[in-house]
């Protein structure tokens, strides 16, 4: 019997943290893609189906806000979560207003368990 892992998309303009968060979360996850603009990240859920969606807050054409709410609309099971570098708290709590499951800064320290 095989276990169904999730399926997760990942949207950050920066290539280097899309390509180490790729690299965190392979083990463990079924990475099916990876995108570096709102626009992309819209085209890409719907064709893709992930379960969930790492998204940057800043990116071109379509910031990781509206991409986002966007996508909620388009696949209302799909989780997303934010990984940015904006720790302000009202931008955190409008990516919740819109559908976010979580917030996380890339500023936060990693610790292993």
């Amino acid at each position: 019997m095989s276990i169904s892992r999730s399926r997760i998309l990942i949207a950050d303009d920066h290539t280097l943290v899309a390509d180490l968060c790729k690299k965190l979360l392979e083990a463990e996850f079924d990475v099916v893609g990876t995108v570096g603009d709102g626009r992309a990240l819209l085209q890409s859920a719907v064709d893709l189906k992930p379960d969930v969606i790492v998204v940057d807050v800043a990116m071109p054409i379509l910031n990781g806000l509206d991409a986002g709410q966007q996508v909620k609309q388009m696949v209302p099971a799909v989780k997303l979560v934010y990984l940015t570098m904006n720790p302000d708290p009202e931008v955190a709590a409008e990516a919740f207003r819109r559908g976010a499951s979580g917030y996380l800064l890339k500023t936060c320290a990693a610790t292993k368990w």
